[in-house]
């Protein structure tokens, strides 16, 4: 949640689309249908055009972040990696807080993997955001 809140900010206050939260549906394929729903996600405001739709938004988002949980095995969260990025996601973010860090996957790079005491920044969807790991780990 922490991520979307900050995410949702910078793009609010710029203007740049939506940030949605979990268990937004994202129609990535069709016959058969094949939704799938990130932790959170980003969509580039030229996309709304018709704003957003009543049901499954029709493909993915630009940015899907998705949230390890703590049954997640590696493969399983590389194929949600590869399914977003092969469909079409500019970026996808993996946030793990048991070892307290975010990977930054984009397509035809090389993962970036940030620790507690990183901050994401130099996002190209996201020019001047800055994320500190700290704050998004933050135990209350």
């Amino acid at each position: 949640m922490r991520i979307g809140r900050f995410l949702g900010e910078f793009v609010d206050e710029r203007g740049l689309g939506v940030v949605l939260a979990a268990e937004t549906g994202f129609k990535v394929a069709s016959n058969p249908d094949l939704v799938r729903a990130p932790d959170a996600s980003f969509i580039r405001g030229q996309r709304l055009t018709g704003g957003l739709p009543r049901g499954f938004f029709d493909g993915v988002p630009d940015l899907a972040v998705e949230v390890v949980s703590p049954e997640d095995s590696k493969r399983e969260v590389a194929e949600k990696v590869n399914m977003w990025l092969a469909h079409g996601a500019t970026s996808c973010w993996v946030a793990d807080p048991a070892s307290k860090t975010i990977a930054v996957h984009q397509i035809g790079q090389a993962p970036i993997r940030l620790s507690i005491n990183d901050e994401l920044r130099d996002v190209p969807e996201f020019p001047g955001f800055t994320m500190s790991l700290k704050r998004v780990f933050a135990t209350l």
